[in-house]
Order: C-alpha cells, then sequence, then structure tokens
C-alpha cells in the first residue's frame, strides 16, 4: 500500500538518527513528545500541538519511549490519535513494547503501519543497501568504492553516517569528489582540536563535520554535561584561540600565556588572518553566543550557525 494510506506509523528502532531519517519520508514537519514517568503536562502539550489546526497548520506527532506509558494512559492516547487527522510516529527500540497498543488500536479500528529498522542497524547488507539508496536518493556524486570505505569506517554507527552523508553531499556539490580527498576529510580520529584547527583554517565543511562528530561522540552524557563541553569548545578553543591570535599580531613584543607549543601553532595560523578577519570572526562567535543565551539556538545547530553566518560575511565583502 501507499506510504499517505495510513496516518499512524509503529517504528522499531534503537538508532534514533535512522528513525527520523525515515519519519521524513512521511512528514516534512513533526513535532517530537517523549514519554516519561510522569506524562500529565506532556499530554496537555500534546492536545496544545493538535489544536493547532485552529490557528494554522499543525505538525504531525512523533512518540517516543513508549514504553514509559502506563496502562491506564493507552486508551486515552489512542483515541486521542483516532479523533485527530494528523499523522503519528511511535518509535522505541523493542517491538514487544508496542503490544498493548496494538491491542487498543485494534479495540479502535485505528489502521497502522509497522515498520522494524532493526534489520538494517544490524545487518551488514541492509545497511549496504541503506547507504546505496541514500546516495541514490540525495545524488551524492561519489565513486562506488567509496561505499565500501563508509561500512569499514562506520560500522552500524548508523547515526553518524547520516551526520557525515549531509558533509559529503556539500563537499561534492558540483563534482565528483575522489577517494582520496574523502578519506583524508573523513577517516581521521576526531578531537577538540581538529575543530579548532579547521576553524582557524577557514576549512567550514570540515569545520562542520568535526564539531558534529564531537558533539555525536557526547551522546551518552547528560545535557548538561554535553552542553558544558560543546560550549567550552566555543569560547576556550575557538574563541579563547582568536583572542591570542589578535593578541599575537596587535602585540608582537608581549608574551602571550600558554604552552610554547600551543601558542607557536596559532601564530602558525595569524599568517593567514589579517586583523578585520579575525574582528568578524569574532563577532560572528559573539552573535552565536547571543543566540544561545536568549535560547534561541540549540547546541547541536553551533556548527551549521557559526559556518553559515561567517561565509555569508564572506560573500558580503
Amino acid at each position: 500500500m501507499k506510504p499517505n494510506y495510513y496516518r499512524v506509523f509503529i517504528i522499531i528502532s534503537s538508532n534514533w538518527n535512522l528513525a527520523e531519517e525515515k519519519i521524513r519520508e512521511y512528514s516534512k514537519n513533526f513535532s517530537i513528545f517523549s514519554f516519561k514517568k510522569d506524562n500529565k503536562e506532556l499530554i496537555s502539550s500534546l492536545l496544545r500541538e493538535i489544536n493547532k489546526r485552529l490557528f494554522g497548520s499543525p505538525n504531525d506527532i512523533v512518540l517516543r519511549e513508549i514504553k514509559n506509558l502506563k496502562e491506564n494512559e493507552y486508551e486515552n492516547l489512542v483515541s486521542l490519535i483516532k479523533n485527530s487527522n494528523l499523522k503519528f510516529f511511535l518509535v522505541d527500540s523493542e517491538k514487544n513494547n508496542f503490544d498493548l497498543i496494538k491491542k487498543y488500536f485494534e479495540k479502535y479500528k485505528v489502521n497502522y503501519e509497522e515498520i522494524d529498522l532493526t534489520k538494517i542497524e544490524n545487518n551488514k547488507f541492509e545497511i549496504r543497501k541503506f547507504i546505496e539508496e541514500k546516495i541514490r536518493k540525495e545524488n551524492i556524486k561519489i565513486p562506488k568504492e567509496f561505499i565500501d570505505f563508509l561500512l569499514e569506517n562506520y560500522g552500524k554507527d548508523i547515526g553518524l553516517l547520516l551526520q557525515d552523508l549531509k558533509n559529503i553531499k556539500y563537499y561534492s556539490s558540483n563534482n565528483e569528489v575522489k577517494l582520496e580527498e574523502i578519506i583524508n576529510l573523513f577517516h581521521t580520529l576526531t578531537d577538540e582540536f581538529k575543530i579548532q584547527e579547521a576553524f582557524l583554517s577557514e576549512k567550514f565543511p570540515n569545520f562542520v563535520h568535526y564539531f558534529k562528530k564531537y558533539i555525536y561522540s557526547l551522546r551518552s552524557e547528560n545535557y548538561e554535561i554535553r552542553k558544558k563541553k560543546v560550549e567550552g569548545i566555543l569560547y576556550n578553543l575557538l574563541f579563547g584561540a582568536l583572542l591570542k591570535i589578535y593578541q599575537i599580531k596587535t602585540e608582537k613584543n608581549k608574551k602571550i600565556e600558554g604552552h610554547p607549543f600551543y601558542v607557536e601553532k596559532l601564530k602558525s595560523f595569524s599568517k593567514n588572518l589579517d586583523n578585520n578577519k579575525i574582528k568578524k570572526m569574532i563577532k560572528v562567535l559573539a552573535q552565536v553566543d547571543k543566540k544561545i543565551k536568549k535560547y534561541y539556538l540549540n547546541y547541536k545547530e553551533l556548527p551549521e550557525e557559526i559556518s553559515i553566518s561567517y561565509l555569508l560575511w564572506q560573500k558580503q565583502n
């Protein structure tokens, strides 16, 4: 049957990036809700989202962590789904977590499609098929042997693969990229200083790749730790480095604090950065910092926000 026949989709996946990729095949705009032990506020938020249809175009609904629903909450949820015209996506990692809600779907005669993504997550052949299909759909111009490199480089880490395919697409937007160039760009260990080096060298595709990879590596940490580490990159390794470089260029006789090797490294970057460029880079970071403090920007969006802001400035000058 055609995908649009269904309004309700059960998605079994332990990888959120993969689940989100599948959801985007069916819906352009959606709001995400995660069930917890106490879902009173969540249900209220969910109702507000559904009722937006009175005032505009509401988003479809993604519901995560179905396993956290209490037994007495299932029937109300299914009744709400049945009486809405939105698409609903129910996402959880285990198939049996959907057993109870399926019974209520049958009771209320709600049609649903079940999509099991675990076969992609756990099977190398299926991962290869997934990569090939993704490259075809996105019209990414890369040599065929690059697929073997992807499988070797990422293994089953599909979430990170999806992040980097976006960068590969950008990097290969006009011409087919040679395998050696891609390997040089992606087959490296990412750490904080690679982010800094790419930024100070104005290699923004690399910068976005390394920064996104670093953010993704923090996924097992709690939110506050992730946020603190990512902001540490912004304030210490990017903003702090620019201030030192500016000091190196304007106060040549003054001793710069820091490890001699680090200071020498910054001196090498300073050769390709004039004062106007340094000031603009600092201004871009300050504008991004302001957006973070006003909650306009999620820390996950930092790499793209910094890159786009700086590239826009370059085009204007």
